[in-house]
């Protein structure tokens, strides 16, 4: 068996539906209602707020140490 994991815009449900169900598909219908974080990240984040900004690694830099790293 293959599982795919798809988004179909709202217009396109109903015939997205008919589709699986004509080839005998088993699916799960979940409602996407954006993304939350959970109450560890929320933690984190905080914490890094709370940190001194100078030392932290501009944007810049940081990607071009991850592309020299990881050969990018």
């Amino acid at each position: 068996m293959v599982v795919y994991n798809v988004s179909i815009p709202e217009n396109k449900q109903e015939f997205f539906q008919e589709f699986l169900e004509l080839i005998g598909a088993e699916y799960e219908k979940k409602q996407d209602n954006g993304f939350e974080l959970s109450e560890h990240q929320k933690k984190l984040l905080e914490q890094r707020l709370k940190e001194n900004k100078k030392n932290f690694i501009p944007a810049r830099q940081a990607l071009k140490q991850l592309r020299e790293k990881y050969e990018l």
